[in-house]
């Protein structure tokens, strides 16, 4: 008995291993998260067609991949939570499995409200299309290079290095194109419509008539403004876009 009390007195308190798991697989699955919120659209500011192809897989399956870091983390740290309890005169790290659970909790319903499938996340991509298709053809049109209306998804596919992908709307099911483009957006007011969802087709051009809410269960759709700015406008408030320039002056 002596010599195990000796044994015992002779060890060093060390920092458990799963803590720090704990809270670095939290940490990794929040900041892989984050880094596919914002690609698919949270902030707008980065589009599909920016992202290199190598890299694509890593967005495609970020989410489900940092889904999974968070569970692993709120396990390892469960784990050394008992581990440092149970050794707790050898152990020491509490505060770090404490924190990586807590991160993790934290976290959870936020990954299961943006789950790909969601309509949400679908409306998210939706809104990030649109700003990356906004964004080329400022690009494109800045050169003072025309754009025919009736070949605007063509030009843009072949001078703005856009991907077809970005054309096409996650929840609108099968299609090519599922946006049209406002036949009066050459008008100056930062409130004018210029693009629009639609059902499917390619290189549409028209007005209110070509609208449709169907790609969002009729609550609403996707709508990018002459200044660039991209809002999901709900059904009800449809009626008060602006489609021409003259209807800011009635």
């Amino acid at each position: 008995m002596r010599e195990t009390n000796n044994n015992e007195q002779g060890q060093k308190i060390k920092l458990s291993r799963p803590a720090i798991m704990s809270l670095l697989l939290s940490f990794l699955g929040v900041g892989l998260l984050v880094l596919v919120l914002y690609e698919f659209g949270i902030y707008g500011f980065i589009g599909q067609r920016m992202m290199p192809l190598y890299l694509r897989p890593l967005y495609v399956y970020g989410h489900l991949v940092s889904g999974f870091l968070v569970i692993a983390g709120i396990a390892a740290g469960i784990f050394a939570i008992k581990q440092i309890h149970n050794k707790r005169r050898f152990l020491k790290g509490r505060w770090f499995a404490v924190s990586g659970v807590l991160l993790g909790l934290v976290l959870l319903p936020f990954w299961v409200w943006h789950l790909p499938s969601s309509p949400f996340t679908a409306r998210e991509r939706c809104d990030a299309n649109l700003r990356a298709i906004g964004r080329c053809m400022l690009t494109y049109t800045s050169g003072d290079n025309p754009m025919p209306r009736d070949k605007w998804c063509d030009l843009l596919v072949k001078y703005a290095e856009v991907t077809e992908e970005v054309f096409v709307c996650p929840s609108a099911g099968k299609g090519r194109c599922h946006y049209a483009l406002n036949v009066s957006s050459s008008d100056s007011h930062p409130r004018l419509v210029v693009l629009f969802e639609t059902k499917a087709g390619w290189n549409q051009v028209g007005g209110p008539e070509l609208l449709t809410t169907d790609n969002h269960n009729g609550k609403g759709c996707n709508v990018l403004f002459n200044d660039l700015t991209v809002e999901f406008v709900k059904t009800e408030e449809l009626a008060k876009l602006m489609w021409k320039a003259e209807q800011n002056n009635k």
